[in-house]
């Protein structure tokens, strides 16, 4: 059940690659009733059921452009529109990834969800650890969940997601050299959005993850919501 302290509110994690931001998020679902949303695996949804949505995103992708933030964020408050109406905290997990996103949902999030709170949660951790997770961690090959799971996951001995029975492996591009390009960029963007919240009036707080396991981190996000 939801903390009466989180209710209607949406949260967006923000971070690099490999900082645990999606298994916060699922850990949110499991014990406090949140909802989460992975904008990857939601436009992956619509390309995969052919909606409108998913023949405009596929037919970018196919030519070799980005996706523009508008589109990702009326998929993304199409969702929220759809997901809201109980009340229900929500997580976005990497949302939104540029400044224009954030202009976009924010001028959304005003028009369309006014009892609602909005809270970005920024996850500290050092390029270090991130490669350190990457390289050993494990997803779900199903296309519709892609769970991740670290090494020393029950799961992973057998080999088998907990949330759809698939097959747990490691991602092709998992590689040291691959992660290091993803976090040589990651600043290009990750330092407008903030500058970009910050000229909005929009308070970042920061979760330390490093050296963290999955229970303190989130311990400490609850720590967070009484704020």
């Amino acid at each position: 059940m939801h903390t009466e302290i989180a209710q209607k509110t949406i949260f967006s994690f923000f971070g690099s690659p490999g900082s645990g931001k999606g298994t916060v998020a699922e850990k949110c679902v499991k014990d406090l009733g949140f909802k989460t949303l992975s904008t990857g695996n939601l436009c992956r949804k619509h390309i995969s059921l052919e909606t409108e949505f998913g023949q405009l995103i596929d037919g970018y992708i196919k030519a070799g452009q980005l996706v523009p933030d508008d589109l990702i964020t009326d998929v993304v408050g199409d969702w929220l529109t759809a997901n809201t109406s109980l009340g229900v905290s929500v997580i976005l997990d990497g949302f939104p990834r540029t400044r224009g996103q954030a202009e976009a949902f924010l001028k959304y999030f005003k028009d369309f969800l006014p009892d609602y709170k909005f809270r970005v949660i920024c996850f500290i951790i050092s390029d270090e650890e991130v490669i350190k997770r990457l390289t050993n961690r494990f997803v779900c090959e199903n296309k519709n969940c892609q769970a991740v799971y670290p090494p020393f996951a029950p799961s992973v001995k057998k080999e088998i997601c907990e949330l759809c029975g698939g097959k747990l492996v490691k991602r092709a591009d998992d590689t040291i050299e691959v992660i290091k390009e993803r976090l040589r960029r990651y600043p290009q963007y990750s330092e407008d959005l903030l500058n970009f919240y910050k000229s909005a009036g929009v308070v970042t707080e920061s979760l330390n993850v490093e050296g963290k396991t999955i229970e303190q981190v989130f311990e400490d996000f609850k720590a967070l919501l009484k704020k």
